[in-house]
């Protein structure tokens, strides 16, 4: 390694050390760079959805989940003008349009 180093470290930097600090460092600084989808998806509860085609929770009365995480499918791209379309279309269904 001592080839391809060209100076100190960077990242996360020589203070931190031990697994403990190196866990501790993960903790701190770890983020997703994805966009969170699907952990409340659409579609029938026997297969696993947990909204129906008009975002309504199965088996709760009057709870409804507009956002991405009751895609269906994962859209290509960035999901945001999809979720727009979910609530525009979720706002159609409450007001009865």
């Amino acid at each position: 390694m001592q080839k391809i180093v060209t100076g100190p470290e960077f990242f996360p930097g020589p203070s931190v050390q031990t697994d403990a600090e190196i866990l501790q460092f993960w903790k701190n600084n770890l983020m997703t760079v994805w966009h969170a989808a699907r952990t409340c998806a659409m579609g029938p509860l026997s297969k696993g959805g947990v909204v129906d085609s008009q975002f309504r929770v199965h088996g709760v009365k009057g709870l409804r989940i507009v956002d991405a995480s009751a895609f269906p499918q994962l859209p290509p791209g960035h999901p945001q003008s999809v979720i727009y379309m979910m609530a525009n279309r979720a706002a159609d269904l409450i007001l009865g349009l």
